[in-house]
């Protein structure tokens, strides 16, 4: 009897033994803590993130240029305002400009991208690795001049928006070197001879234009003494700086912006000495070669506006403001 309880008691130790190290072993196994939870969670905010940030490109069904192994790619926005349909480039500093990449595929609509496929290691002329583009846009109204963006470095690019104000194309984008927002507005007014001082100066004139209005209120005696005896004003009353009323006679120092782009569009069609004659000289010229008619094209630089123009039968002639 004594041995029955011996060997019962031994039992029950060996049976205690065994739950001991149960809950020993499911102590050791490994349980997800909540900050392992917090942390894998948290990096799936940050990739949510990036990918809302980043453009999908596999979206853009709008293609320019072709895909290959080695290529590279930018987005282009369309940000300008108006529709665009031909897309070229050119190594910063040559004339010829490449084949249209839209060639009649789609139209970019304002706000619309496209996605840009060029060659890294293409060679200039002169062999050497083409670091910086110019680009030019064509537009769907032909009565709209083709817009250049100059001297981009498109491997500093992932996203390019091209844009348009007051007359002046320019770009913006994030630059991939320094992660920092690049605009080339001050330099293309820079290049078009139109600057900060310039908008000041014309909102200053248009400041002093309507405090005078508003403020100067000609007395009798001051009518009698300003009006000559054929009962005409002595001022000039077209303020065209003469009293011929032509506006060949204009001084351009004293043509405001608007002034000046009307005076400029009444000229269209004829021939660009006929402009100059009127608005005075462009601060800055240059000329380009249209890729697919060989036509040179002009390009006139005023304080806030750009006049182009085409040769035709010899002459120059006026063909665009804007």
């Amino acid at each position: 009897m004594k041995k029955r309880y011996i060997l019962l008691a031994g039992l029950l130790a060996l049976c205690f033994a065994a739950v001991g190290c149960g809950k020993k072993d499911n102590a050791a196994k490994p349980t997800p803590t909540p900050e392992a939870t917090i942390e894998t969670s948290g990096k799936g905010n940050v990739v949510s993130m990036e990918q809302s940030a980043d453009i999908d490109k596999s979206k853009i069904t709008k293609i320019m240029g072709t895909k290959t192994a080695t290529s590279a790619d930018v987005v282009i926005t369309n940000n300008t305002g108006l529709e665009i349909s031909g897309f070229y480039t050119r190594p910063s500093g040559e004339d010829d400009w490449s084949d249209d990449y839209i060639e009649e595929k789609f139209t970019l609509k304002d706000k619309e991208m496209a996605l840009f496929y060029y060659d890294p290691m293409a060679k200039d002329e002169d062999g050497n690795t083409i670091t910086k583009y110019d680009l030019k846009v064509s537009y769907t109204d032909e009565d709209e001049t083709d817009c250049l963006f100059r001297n981009l470095t498109l491997s500093d690019i992932n996203d390019l928006k091209l844009k348009m104000e007051d007359g002046v194309p320019f770009v913006t984008y994030i630059s991939v070197s320094t992660k920092r927002q690049v605009s080339t507005l001050e330099d293309a007014k820079a290049r078009m001879g139109k600057t900060d001082s310039d908008d000041e100066d014309e909102n200053n004139d248009s400041d002093n234009d309507s405090s005078e209005s508003a403020d100067t209120t000609p007395t009798p005696s001051d009518s009698d003494s300003d009006n000559s005896d054929d009962g005409s004003s002595s001022n000039n009353p077209t303020g065209n700086g003469n009293n011929d009323g032509n506006p060949g006679s204009q001084d351009p120092g004293n043509i405001d912006y608007e002034d000046g782009r009307e005076t400029a569009e009444n000229y269209i069609g004829q021939d660009i000495n006929a402009l100059t004659d009127a608005c005075g000289g462009a601060n800055s010229t240059e000329y380009t070669t249209d890729p697919e008619s060989g036509v040179q094209i002009g390009y006139y630089y005023y304080n806030g506006y750009t006049v182009s123009t085409t040769q035709q039968d010899g002459q120059e002639i006026v063909n665009g403001v804007w």
